[in-house]
C-alpha cells in the first residue's frame, strides 16, 4: 500500500511539473508596488528582483512604481508607473536561433530594447494593444496604451517596428 501511494505521489509531481510553463526571464529592477499575478490571475504576489516570469504572467505596476524584465534573449521590458502588461507568449532557442514573443500592454507605458536579431521575414516579437499590433527587430522604442480611451502611441528611438491595426474591421491582424 504504500508503495502504490509513493508512485501516486512521484506521479503528481511528475506532471505538475511538466505541465509549468518555462520561466521566460526575470525582474531585474521592482521599484514600489510591482504585482505579478502569475498565469494572469489572482492573488497578486509582490514581485522581487530575480523573481521569474512566465508566460501567461501579468505584471501590474501603481503609483510610483516601476519594473524592468530582462527576458532570456536579453531583451528588456521597462514598464512604467500605473501600466500593465501581460507575456502572452515566449519562446526562445538559443541554439536555433529562434524567438518568438508576444507580450499585451493593456494600459501604460512600456519601453521594449530589443536588440537581437533572427532570421526570418516575419517580426519574432510582437507587442500588442487592443488597438494595435506591432512588430519588432532590433529596436528600441515605447509604446503607450491610453487607459480611458482607445489609442496607441509608439515612439522609435532605434531601429524599426511595423505597425498594424488589431481591428479586424480595418484589414489588421485582429484578435488571435
Amino acid at each position: 500500500m504504500m508503495k502504490v501511494i509513493l508512485t501516486l505521489t512521484m506521479l503528481a509531481l511528475a506532471l505538475s511539473g511538466a505541465a509549468r510553463a518555462e520561466v521566460a526571464g526575470r525582474f531585474i529592477q521592482a521599484e514600489g508596488q510591482v504585482e505579478l499575478l502569475k498565469g494572469g490571475k489572482p492573488p497578486a504576489q509582490p514581485a522581487k528582483v530575480d523573481d521569474g516570469v512566465e508566460p501567461g504572467d501579468a505584471v501590474h505596476t501603481k503609483d510610483l512604481s516601476r519594473a524592468q524584465v530582462k527576458l532570456l534573449d536579453d531583451s528588456i521590458l521597462t514598464i512604467a508607473p500605473n501600466s500593465q502588461i501581460i507575456i502572452e507568449e515566449y519562446l526562445y532557442e538559443a541554439a536555433k536561433n529562434q524567438r518568438r514573443a508576444s507580450i499585451q500592454v493593456l494600459q501604460g507605458l512600456m519601453q521594449a530594447v530589443v536588440t537581437r536579431l533572427f532570421p526570418g521575414k516575419e517580426p519574432d516579437f510582437l507587442v500588442k494593444t487592443p488597438d494595435a499590433v506591432m512588430g519588432v527587430r532590433g529596436t528600441e522604442w515605447y509604446v503607450l496604451k491610453g487607459a480611458d480611451t482607445d489609442f496607441t502611441d509608439a515612439f522609435v528611438k532605434t531601429g524599426k517596428i511595423l505597425v498594424q491595426t488589431a481591428a479586424p474591421s480595418l484589414g489588421g491582424l485582429g484578435p488571435e
